[in-house]
Protein backbone atom coordinates (compact mmCIF):
# COMPACT_ATOMS: atom_id res chain seq x y z
CA UNK A 1 0.00 0.00 0.00
CA UNK A 2 3.09 2.62 0.79
CA UNK A 3 4.12 2.00 -2.74
CA UNK A 4 0.82 3.39 -4.03
CA UNK A 5 0.11 6.41 -1.24
CA UNK A 6 3.99 7.12 -1.50
CA UNK A 7 4.47 6.55 -5.18
CA UNK A 8 3.97 10.34 -5.78
CA UNK A 9 6.81 11.53 -3.50
CA UNK A 10 10.23 12.12 -4.89
CA UNK A 11 13.05 9.47 -4.43
CA UNK A 12 15.83 10.65 -1.19
CA UNK A 13 18.98 10.07 -2.31
CA UNK A 14 21.07 6.88 -0.40
CA UNK A 15 22.68 8.93 1.82
CA UNK A 16 19.47 9.03 3.85
CA UNK A 17 20.02 6.66 7.27
CA UNK A 18 18.34 3.23 6.31
CA UNK A 19 18.46 2.73 10.14
CA UNK A 20 15.77 5.19 10.83
CA UNK A 21 12.98 3.20 13.06
CA UNK A 22 9.75 3.53 11.64
CA UNK A 23 7.14 5.65 13.56
CA UNK A 24 4.68 4.14 16.49
CA UNK A 25 1.73 3.62 15.08
CA UNK A 26 -1.40 5.88 16.71
CA UNK A 27 -3.76 3.84 16.30
CA UNK A 28 -2.34 1.02 18.04
CA UNK A 29 1.28 2.19 19.80
CA UNK A 30 3.94 0.24 20.07
CA UNK A 31 2.82 -2.64 22.87
CA UNK A 32 0.47 -3.85 19.86
CA UNK A 33 2.50 -3.46 17.61
CA UNK A 34 5.57 -5.15 19.46
CA UNK A 35 2.41 -8.21 19.84
CA UNK A 36 1.56 -8.50 16.47
CA UNK A 37 5.02 -8.81 15.45
CA UNK A 38 6.07 -11.80 17.46
CA UNK A 39 2.83 -13.46 16.70
CA UNK A 40 3.90 -13.13 13.04
CA UNK A 41 7.35 -14.53 13.70
CA UNK A 42 5.50 -17.68 15.47
CA UNK A 43 3.16 -18.01 11.66
CA UNK A 44 6.86 -17.27 9.87
CA UNK A 45 8.30 -20.19 12.17
CA UNK A 46 5.31 -22.46 11.66
CA UNK A 47 5.02 -21.88 7.94
CA UNK A 48 8.92 -22.85 7.49
CA UNK A 49 8.58 -25.65 8.59
CA UNK A 50 5.57 -26.98 7.17
CA UNK A 51 6.71 -26.06 3.86
CA UNK A 52 9.81 -27.02 3.98
CA UNK A 53 8.49 -30.79 4.50
CA UNK A 54 6.05 -30.32 1.65
CA UNK A 55 9.41 -29.88 -0.40
CA UNK A 56 11.50 -32.45 1.34
CA UNK A 57 8.44 -35.37 0.94
CA UNK A 58 7.71 -34.39 -2.54
CA UNK A 59 11.72 -34.36 -3.50
CA UNK A 60 12.57 -37.47 -1.38
CA UNK A 61 10.10 -40.07 -2.47
CA UNK A 62 9.63 -41.45 -5.41
CA UNK A 63 5.98 -42.05 -5.55
CA UNK A 64 5.67 -38.70 -4.70
CA UNK A 65 6.55 -37.12 -8.04
CA UNK A 66 3.80 -35.94 -10.06
CA UNK A 67 2.50 -33.02 -11.50
CA UNK A 68 0.38 -31.93 -8.87
CA UNK A 69 2.84 -32.95 -6.07
CA UNK A 70 5.39 -31.00 -8.24
CA UNK A 71 2.94 -27.85 -8.09
CA UNK A 72 2.73 -28.43 -4.79
CA UNK A 73 6.25 -28.30 -4.06
CA UNK A 74 6.48 -25.24 -5.89
CA UNK A 75 3.62 -23.40 -4.32
CA UNK A 76 5.88 -24.43 -0.62
CA UNK A 77 8.72 -22.83 -2.23
CA UNK A 78 6.78 -19.53 -3.05
CA UNK A 79 4.95 -19.60 0.46
CA UNK A 80 9.07 -19.45 1.89
CA UNK A 81 10.37 -16.83 -0.17
CA UNK A 82 7.23 -15.15 0.37
CA UNK A 83 7.18 -15.57 4.31
CA UNK A 84 10.97 -14.05 4.48
CA UNK A 85 11.08 -11.78 2.14
CA UNK A 86 7.42 -10.46 2.94
CA UNK A 87 6.28 -11.22 5.83
CA UNK A 88 9.66 -11.33 8.15
CA UNK A 89 11.03 -8.17 6.54
CA UNK A 90 8.06 -6.54 7.12
CA UNK A 91 7.61 -7.68 10.68
CA UNK A 92 11.51 -6.73 11.21
CA UNK A 93 10.69 -3.43 10.10
CA UNK A 94 7.74 -3.22 12.92
CA UNK A 95 11.14 -3.31 15.55
CA UNK A 96 12.62 -0.82 13.74
CA UNK A 97 15.01 -2.55 11.83
CA UNK A 98 13.88 -1.34 8.18
CA UNK A 99 15.07 -3.80 6.46
CA UNK A 100 13.83 -3.15 2.82
CA UNK A 101 15.44 -0.08 2.94
CA UNK A 102 18.82 -1.78 4.13
CA UNK A 103 19.19 -3.62 1.35
CA UNK A 104 18.10 -0.75 -1.05
CA UNK A 105 14.81 -1.31 -1.75
CA UNK A 106 14.61 -3.30 -5.18
CA UNK A 107 15.47 -6.91 -3.76
CA UNK A 108 12.67 -8.08 -1.14
CA UNK A 109 10.13 -5.37 -4.02
CA UNK A 110 11.07 -7.23 -6.85
CA UNK A 111 11.10 -10.77 -5.36
CA UNK A 112 7.87 -10.11 -3.55
CA UNK A 113 6.31 -9.55 -7.54
CA UNK A 114 8.03 -12.11 -9.13
CA UNK A 115 6.97 -14.77 -5.88
CA UNK A 116 3.17 -13.90 -6.47
CA UNK A 117 3.17 -14.20 -9.85
CA UNK A 118 5.00 -17.51 -9.76
CA UNK A 119 2.26 -18.46 -7.37
CA UNK A 120 -0.38 -17.62 -10.13
CA UNK A 121 0.84 -18.69 -12.58
CA UNK A 122 1.37 -22.26 -10.92
CA UNK A 123 -2.85 -22.39 -10.17
CA UNK A 124 -3.24 -21.67 -13.65
CA UNK A 125 -0.71 -24.52 -14.98
CA UNK A 126 -2.37 -26.64 -12.03
CA UNK A 127 -6.09 -25.88 -13.39
CA UNK A 128 -4.73 -26.54 -17.09
CA UNK A 129 -3.16 -29.78 -15.96
CA UNK A 130 -6.17 -30.76 -14.28
CA UNK A 131 -8.16 -30.41 -17.40
CA UNK A 132 -6.12 -32.08 -19.74
CA UNK A 133 -5.74 -34.95 -17.12
CA UNK A 134 -9.68 -35.24 -17.21
CA UNK A 135 -10.02 -34.75 -20.88
CA UNK A 136 -7.44 -37.10 -22.16
CA UNK A 137 -6.99 -39.88 -19.47
CA UNK A 138 -4.93 -42.42 -21.72
CA UNK A 139 -2.63 -40.16 -22.70
CA UNK A 140 -1.88 -39.13 -19.43
CA UNK A 141 -1.32 -42.48 -18.36
CA UNK A 142 0.43 -43.79 -21.33
CA UNK A 143 2.63 -40.77 -20.68
CA UNK A 144 2.82 -40.29 -17.74
CA UNK A 145 6.98 -39.84 -17.27
CA UNK A 146 6.97 -36.94 -20.55
CA UNK A 147 4.31 -35.52 -18.68
CA UNK A 148 6.21 -35.04 -15.72
CA UNK A 149 9.19 -33.88 -17.55
CA UNK A 150 7.24 -31.52 -19.42
CA UNK A 151 5.42 -29.97 -15.99
CA UNK A 152 8.57 -29.12 -14.65
CA UNK A 153 10.20 -27.47 -17.82
CA UNK A 154 7.07 -25.43 -17.35
CA UNK A 155 8.07 -24.65 -13.84
CA UNK A 156 10.81 -23.60 -14.61
CA UNK A 157 9.53 -21.19 -17.50
CA UNK A 158 6.99 -19.97 -15.18
CA UNK A 159 10.05 -18.52 -13.14
CA UNK A 160 11.67 -17.10 -15.90
CA UNK A 161 9.19 -15.08 -17.24
CA UNK A 162 7.91 -14.02 -14.11
CA UNK A 163 11.37 -12.94 -13.31
CA UNK A 164 11.65 -10.94 -16.61
CA UNK A 165 7.85 -9.33 -16.43
CA UNK A 166 8.77 -6.91 -13.09
CA UNK A 167 12.40 -5.61 -13.78
CA UNK A 168 11.15 -2.09 -13.73
CA UNK A 169 10.73 -2.94 -10.22
CA UNK A 170 14.06 -3.19 -10.23
CA UNK A 171 14.61 -0.06 -12.07
CA UNK A 172 11.86 2.08 -10.20
CA UNK A 173 12.23 1.04 -6.62
CA UNK A 174 13.44 3.92 -4.55
CA UNK A 175 13.61 5.33 -0.63
CA UNK A 176 11.72 8.25 0.08
CA UNK A 177 11.28 9.82 3.25
CA UNK A 178 7.64 10.71 5.12
CA UNK A 179 8.28 11.11 8.81
CA UNK A 180 11.01 8.22 8.55
CA UNK A 181 12.42 6.22 5.28
CA UNK A 182 10.10 3.74 3.87
CA UNK A 183 10.29 2.08 0.48
CA UNK A 184 8.34 2.36 -2.99
CA UNK A 185 7.60 2.22 -6.70
CA UNK A 186 7.93 5.69 -7.98
CA UNK A 187 7.40 6.57 -11.44
CA UNK A 188 8.74 10.28 -13.11
CA UNK A 189 5.32 10.42 -14.88
CA UNK A 190 2.23 11.46 -14.00
CA UNK A 191 0.46 7.80 -14.92
CA UNK A 192 2.94 5.41 -14.08
CA UNK A 193 1.72 4.15 -10.94
CA UNK A 194 -1.78 3.71 -12.61
CA UNK A 195 -0.38 1.93 -15.10
CA UNK A 196 1.48 -0.47 -12.91
CA UNK A 197 -0.64 -1.31 -11.05
CA UNK A 198 -3.29 -1.78 -13.85
CA UNK A 199 -0.09 -4.18 -15.23
CA UNK A 200 -0.18 -5.99 -12.13
CA UNK A 201 -4.19 -6.34 -11.54
CA UNK A 202 -4.05 -7.57 -15.01
CA UNK A 203 -0.89 -10.03 -14.75
CA UNK A 204 -1.83 -11.49 -11.19
CA UNK A 205 -5.44 -11.72 -11.00
CA UNK A 206 -7.63 -11.00 -14.05
CA UNK A 207 -5.88 -13.24 -17.10
CA UNK A 208 -4.88 -16.16 -14.18
CA UNK A 209 -8.82 -15.95 -12.70
CA UNK A 210 -10.05 -16.10 -16.06
CA UNK A 211 -7.83 -19.00 -17.35
CA UNK A 212 -8.80 -20.72 -14.20
CA UNK A 213 -12.00 -20.13 -14.56
CA UNK A 214 -12.43 -21.26 -17.85
CA UNK A 215 -10.35 -25.13 -17.46
CA UNK A 216 -12.34 -25.67 -14.42
CA UNK A 217 -15.85 -24.95 -16.33
CA UNK A 218 -14.27 -27.29 -19.02
CA UNK A 219 -13.59 -29.85 -16.23
CA UNK A 220 -16.76 -29.63 -14.96
CA UNK A 221 -18.80 -30.17 -18.83
CA UNK A 222 -16.72 -33.04 -19.30
CA UNK A 223 -17.53 -34.80 -16.29
CA UNK A 224 -20.78 -34.29 -16.72
CA UNK A 225 -20.64 -35.56 -20.55
CA UNK A 226 -18.96 -39.23 -18.73
CA UNK A 227 -21.44 -38.56 -15.62
CA UNK A 228 -24.68 -38.39 -18.25
CA UNK A 229 -23.21 -41.16 -20.68
CA UNK A 230 -22.72 -43.82 -17.27
CA UNK A 231 -26.60 -42.92 -16.69
CA UNK A 232 -27.58 -43.69 -19.86
CA UNK A 233 -25.96 -47.32 -19.47
CA UNK A 234 -27.04 -48.14 -15.95
CA UNK A 235 -30.50 -46.40 -15.05
CA UNK A 236 -30.18 -46.92 -11.86
CA UNK A 237 -27.04 -45.20 -10.96
CA UNK A 238 -28.83 -41.93 -12.26
CA UNK A 239 -29.14 -40.53 -8.72
CA UNK A 240 -25.60 -41.30 -7.93
CA UNK A 241 -24.15 -39.59 -10.97
CA UNK A 242 -26.21 -36.25 -10.61
CA UNK A 243 -24.85 -36.71 -6.84
CA UNK A 244 -21.16 -36.79 -8.04
CA UNK A 245 -22.09 -33.94 -10.84
CA UNK A 246 -23.21 -31.87 -7.97
CA UNK A 247 -20.77 -32.80 -5.80
CA UNK A 248 -18.12 -31.87 -8.30
CA UNK A 249 -19.61 -28.69 -9.37
CA UNK A 250 -19.50 -27.09 -5.87
CA UNK A 251 -15.90 -28.17 -5.40
CA UNK A 252 -14.82 -26.28 -8.28
CA UNK A 253 -16.79 -22.92 -7.90
CA UNK A 254 -15.44 -23.23 -4.36
CA UNK A 255 -12.12 -23.27 -5.80
CA UNK A 256 -12.45 -20.58 -8.00
CA UNK A 257 -14.03 -18.40 -4.78
CA UNK A 258 -11.01 -18.97 -2.95
CA UNK A 259 -8.86 -17.62 -5.15
CA UNK A 260 -11.05 -14.99 -6.69
CA UNK A 261 -12.31 -13.56 -3.55
CA UNK A 262 -9.13 -13.88 -1.37
CA UNK A 263 -7.37 -11.42 -3.80
CA UNK A 264 -10.54 -9.41 -4.95
CA UNK A 265 -10.52 -6.99 -1.64
CA UNK A 266 -6.58 -6.49 -2.02
CA UNK A 267 -6.76 -5.54 -5.71
CA UNK A 268 -10.01 -3.03 -5.35
CA UNK A 269 -7.93 -1.10 -2.66
CA UNK A 270 -4.46 -0.94 -4.85
CA UNK A 271 -6.67 0.05 -8.01
CA UNK A 272 -8.50 2.41 -5.76
CA UNK A 273 -5.47 4.06 -4.36
CA UNK A 274 -4.02 4.49 -7.67
CA UNK A 275 -6.50 5.99 -9.51
CA UNK A 276 -7.96 8.24 -6.65
CA UNK A 277 -5.24 8.96 -4.80
CA UNK A 278 -7.21 11.58 -2.32
CA UNK A 279 -9.12 8.54 -1.53
CA UNK A 280 -6.89 8.26 2.46
CA UNK A 281 -7.81 12.14 2.42
CA UNK A 282 -11.13 10.76 4.28
CA UNK A 283 -9.60 7.36 6.15
CA UNK A 284 -9.86 7.98 9.71
CA UNK A 285 -6.92 6.19 9.59
CA UNK A 286 -4.85 9.33 8.08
Amino acid sequence: MASVVLSTLPPISNETDPTQPLPVDPLFGQPVQKAIGVFTFVVIAVGLVGNSAVIYIVVRYRDMHTTTNFSFANLALTDILLLIFKALSNTLDTFGYAVSVGLNCWPTFYLRHVIVEVTVLTLAMMSYDRWRLVAYPLEAVKHTERRKRVFLFGIVILWAVSFAMYVPVIVYSVKVSLHAVFCTIWFPWEYGQKVFQTYTAITMYIVPLIFISVCYLKIWLKLRQKTTGSATASGTSTARSSQRMHRTLRLIMVVIAVFALSWLPYRLLMMWLAWDPDFLAFSPFT
